[in-house]
């Protein structure tokens, strides 16, 4: 029985071509306009964290060594020459015996070498891929993580709001049991309650207010600005 996913590849292949990813635009560039705000979280965090930086000057180092083993070739052909005395200091006289020949030239060339030198230009080719796919492997993970930390932001957000609104609630409530115990209208019990509703919804506002704001630094860390002046 033929493997599905081996059929899909065999009589599908351009829909997997159209899947391929441009890493050029994981990244928005800075020219770019009208772009979401988490795109610009994502577009800062990778222009402001070293790690990309040394990445890029990785890639960078790996095509400058590809440059220097393809002109590597220059180096395995070596030229020798020399003059006679002859043609350094001329006879005064025809009587001086003249040496033959007058002019030495030679070369020579390593052909160990000029073998080599492909093999050593593929590898500098290779580490240039991998230098640019630690590059775009960086670029998805980066983006993925901003978009997670954002999203948690997002809902620490919504989920501070929530807690605020409940607080408020609970403090009306206690404010009410309390005035209606002192009338008499209200047990201790009413009132106990509704003191303990309203500490427990003060710990919660604590607690997600302290949830909201790590949210906040886990962003701050990735982008390195402060998340109110991203503009």
């Amino acid at each position: 029985m033929f493997n599905k996913a081996l059929v899909f590849i065999l009589f599908f292949p351009s829909l997997l071509a159209a899947q391929r990813i441009d890493y050029n635009k994981i990244i928005l560039p800075d020219d770019a306009k009208d772009i979401q705000f988490v795109e610009k979280l994502v577009r800062l965090a990778w222009a402001n964290n070293p790690t990309n930086e040394g990445l890029r000057h990785q890639v960078m180092a790996a095509q400058f060594s590809e440059k220097v083993a393809k002109r590597n070739f220059l180096n395995q052909v070596a030229a020798t020459g020399n003059l006679n005395e002859f043609n350094v200091n001329p006879p005064t006289t025809n009587s001086q015996p003249i040496f033959f020949p007058r002019y030495n030239f030679g070369a020579s060339l390593n052909l160990g070498n000029i073998f080599i030198d492909p093999i050593k230009v593929k590898r500098a080719k290779e580490e240039t891929a991998i230098a640019v796919a630690n590059v775009n492997s960086r670029k998805l993970t980066l983006r993925a993580e901003v978009l997670r930390r954002y999203q948690f932001y997002l809902t620490n957000k919504e989920l501070l709001k929530v807690q605020v609104e409940a607080l408020e609630d609970a403090s009306n409530l206690f404010s009410t049991s309390e005035q209606k115990f002192k009338n008499g209208e209200a047990t201790i019990v009413d009132y106990n309650n509704a003191l303990e509703i309203l500490n427990s919804r003060k710990t919660q506002k604590i607690t997600s207010e302290r949830e909201f704001n790590i949210s906040k630094i886990d962003i701050e860390e990735l982008i390195g600005v402060k998340l109110e002046d991203v503009i």
